[in-house]
């Protein structure tokens, strides 16, 4: 059985009430038309019924006496405890929807039992059903946890899939750099105490940064804790607010194909002008660009088996606070270009362990709650996963539409993940309840950000081929006076 990486055991380390360390799925199913009267109720039953869960879902933390986790097969896994069923008062609408899912999402897993559960949700007042579907982190990153209850779909509404619970998914053992438990821990501060010397891609890391700072040598790379003090910055509290939205894909590739930005830095620049908006509402914006934490994914195609979390984290810095939409995109393509292209020229293995001990800094710095002397290293974490692009269907009901709810960092108070699936890339925003007032008018934000960028890239556009067409013109017509 696998151990935990350094990654995985940090998860586990830093849970407390405020900060549960573990991702939720929000799926909206259409029952099937012949049965959509008792369908969740049937659902559930069917589901009790399969009682054969297989690793690693039979698996629970083994907490030790050194406080370094590991994985112990459960005795016994009793599905009523990780499999509920929950009816909506009246109306059920959307509103009371995401309440009860905030307070759902609020509360940790249970260690004692293998950390995952899965809610079902009826009452909606549009005849859907909802599933909550909640993994610690330790078990699965956001990228596992997605393929995990995308193989317990179909892409057939006649043909059934077993849960994912019931599906062996045993993990690879860990690369010995990513390997956890007592030889890892060692290991991991004895390279931490030579990194920087021993290592000549992390030490060009480091030197770009420093001559960057003192002005000395440009850098694409966002130089650490420059990040403004923000709202977004405060400690969390236990309770969470939950908003969500979704847009056509094909509004994020046009806008792509016009700029020759990413999907990702269109993103992340319509999540930077709706939270610049927010901000701008309550009387808290910055005078300096956001900074977000952008996971980036190193598995492979197709991989769900590793059994450790594969990311690293880059630090990008988003536009000015008074930029355009398209000036905005063009500072945050700059800003993510230094990520994903110059740190890792320099190295690409020197730039995950240089974001290691970044990010186990901005961690340490939450947990302590410095942040209010020391500047953050960032101010939220946006992040991005690619979905099944056609309709999938979960035990003949078809899911329509699907939110990643993540988690909070100590530290931070919001959170905002992107999935794309079946034509729409949808959001899925996490905050704490107590420290960003009117949070679900981000989501209102968003919608007008997304128009509003659309709008001047189309514009741009526009007048860029009405200022060739003049041009041809006036050729046309100098050539013809000659």
């Amino acid at each position: 059985m696998p151990g935990l990486s350094l990654m995985d055991t940090a998860f586990v380390w830093f849970e407390s009430d405020e900060t549960p360390m573990h991702v939720t799925g929000l799926v909206f199913l259409q029952p099937p038309k012949d049965e959509t009267e008792g369908f969740a109720r049937r659902l559930y039953s069917w589901l009790l019924m399969q009682d054969e869960v297989a690793p690693p879902f039979c698996w629970r933390l083994n907490m030790k006496y050194s406080n370094l986790p590991d994985w112990k097969v459960s005795d016994a896994v009793q599905l009523d405890d990780h499999v509920r069923l929950e009816t909506m008062a009246e109306p059920g609408d959307r509103s009371q929807l995401m309440a009860l899912v905030a307070r759902y999402h609020a509360r940790r897993l249970d260690r004692s039992r293998p950390p995952w559960e899965l809610l079902l949700i009826d009452g909606l007042e549009d005849g859907q059903i909802a599933l909550a579907v909640k993994v610690h982190h330790a078990l699965a990153d956001g990228m596992r946890a997605s393929g995990i209850f995308i193989n317990s779909c179909s892409e057939s509404p006649d043909e059934i899939v077993k849960p994912f619970w019931t599906q062996s998914l045993v993990p690879e053992k860990c690369e010995d750099d990513e390997v956890g438990m007592v030889e890892a821990w060692l290991d991991a501060v004895y390279k931490l105490s030579k990194q920087a010397f021993t290592l000549p891609g992390l030490f060009r890391i480091g030197s770009t940064l420093a001559m960057s700072a003192l002005n000395l040598k440009p850098s694409a790379l966002t130089t650490p804790f420059t990040a403004p003090k923000t709202a977004f910055n405060r400690k969390p509290e236990q309770g969470r607010s939950i908003c969500v939205g979704r847009f056509p894909l094909a509004s994020f590739k046009q806008i792509s194909r016009l700029t020759g930005a990413s999907m990702n830095d269109v993103a992340l620049a319509v999540c930077d002008i709706a939270l610049q908006r927010y901000l701008k509402a309550q009387d808290m914006q910055p005078g300096k660009p956001l900074v977000a934490l952008m996971p980036v994914n190193l598995r492979k195609e197709g991989d769900i088996h590793s059994a450790c979390n594969k990311m690293s984290i880059g630090l990008v810095e988003m536009g000015k606070p008074e930029d355009t939409p398209l000036e905005r995109l063009a500072a945050i393509q700059a800003s993510s270009k230094g990520v994903k292209e110059e740190a890792l020229d320099l190295s690409p293995k020197a730039y995950v362990n240089y974001s290691i001990l970044v990010n186990a800094a901005a961690l340490l710095g939450g947990k302590l709650n410095v942040n209010g002397v020391v500047p953050p290293a960032s101010n939220l974490i946006i992040s991005n996963l690619p979905g099944p692009q056609s309709p999938r269907y979960f035990m003949g009901a078809r899911m329509t539409e699907v939110y990643p709810l993540s988690l909070l960092l100590p530290g931070q108070s919001l959170n905002i993940t992107l999935y794309s699936y079946d034509g729409w890339v949808h959001f899925g925003l996490v905050g704490c309840n107590t420290s960003l007032p009117e949070f679900e008018q981000i989501s209102g934000y968003l919608t007008e950000a997304m128009a509003g960028l659309e709008q001047d890239v189309l514009n741009t556009a526009v007048n860029l081929v009405t200022d060739q067409l003049l041009l041809i013109q006036e050729d046309d017509t100098s050539s013809v006076s000659d």
